[in-house]
């Protein structure tokens, strides 16, 4: 569902620092697309810049002159410098494309230009940490868990993986080589954005732990939270399709409506209860939902329609 092609993502590489021949001697490594990157791991993204380093050596791989049976030597490709910030800030990158094909949000190169430099959220990191395990085998979320100790004895899990993310403590060798990777990532999303800030300081020992806790300290706030599900509620409260207009289209209005509804869901907000809120302008037919041009947006925004239970919200057939 590639909604960006080749040059809408040499275009996002070089606004994140990468210079013209390194994004495009990515891009033609197979990333036809910026939505491919979610194809691939994170691993093999920084196997593919240490072979962009190293370049190739000339080989002998195609007919010489004349068509016999001796092989002419095809010219090697020089290395390109890929310093490890550029490296990082992709790791940034494909941690956004990961999340953004799990929610199944088209990926847009000018979404995430506008989300340069404030990719960090507890949700993305931690959804990204759950699929990554530490050398003790458990998923790397563990490490970013809200509680510093483990579960009582006798708590009851839903998952095989929510017991190992409770009951793994947080001493050891384990621990401390699985909290350098968590900082790893927190890097690769915050540098040189607003939130290094809180960060920065944590560099020095490698402590992702430490920095999440310190971000979520901040974005976390009283005050912050409040400022955000504020302006979601706003969103649900006064946000309407008229119809497809220039500026704001279908997609556009659920694209928003979605993340609003991801925010109060982050929050723990529900809307079965909307004391006080005009919520019937969040009414929207099948028949709208259906004039998308992204079936997989309108799944994305059905599901969340469904997981809110908002039963306040109009669903006409």
């Amino acid at each position: 569902m590639a909604a960006d092609g080749a040059n809408a993502f040499r275009g996002a590489l070089g606004r994140i620092g990468w210079s013209v021949p390194a994004a495009n001697v990515f891009t033609n490594k197979g990333f036809d697309a910026m939505d491919s990157l979610g194809l691939v791991t994170c691993d093999r993204l920084k196997d593919i810049c240490k072979i962009i380093r190293r370049g190739t050596d000339g080989v002998a791989s195609v007919p010489a002159a004349g068509g016999n049976a001796a092989v002419a030597a095809a010219p090697g490709t020089p290395g390109i410098a890929i310093p490890m910030m550029w490296e990082y800030k992709l790791s940034g990158m494909h941690l956004w494309v990961s999340e953004r094909l799990r929610q199944g949000t088209p990926v847009v190169a000018a979404d995430f230009t506008a989300a340069i430099g404030n990719l960090y959220t507890r949700k993305l990191l931690v959804n990204y940490l759950s699929s990554v395990t530490g050398v003790n085998k458990v998923p790397l979320d563990y490490v970013v868990r809200k509680d510093d100790n483990v579960a009582a004895p006798d708590t009851e899990f839903e998952t095989e993986h929510e017991k190992l993310v409770l009951l793994t403590p947080h001493t050891g060798t384990a621990f401390d080589k699985g909290n350098g990777k968590v900082w790893i990532q927190v890097k690769q999303l915050t540098v040189n954005g607003p939130a290094w800030t809180y960060v920065a300081p944590f560099e020095k020992k490698r402590d992702g732990r430490g920095a999440v806790k310190a971000l979520n300290s901040h974005y976390e706030a009283d005050a912050v939270m409040s400022k955000s599900k504020a302006a979601a509620f706003d969103v649900l409260e006064h946000t309407t399709y008229t119809g497809e207009r220039r500026n704001f289209g279908m997609e556009k209005y659920t694209n928003a409506l979605s993340m609003a509804f991801q925010t109060l869901d982050t929050y723990g907000e529900t809307l079965t209860e909307c004391p006080g809120r005009r919520m019937s302008s969040c009414a929207i037919t099948i028949a709208q939902i259906l004039r998308c041009s992204r079936d997989v947006t309108v799944s994305y925004l059905m599901t969340c329609l469904v997981d809110i239970q908002c039963t306040r919200m109009e669903i006409h057939v």
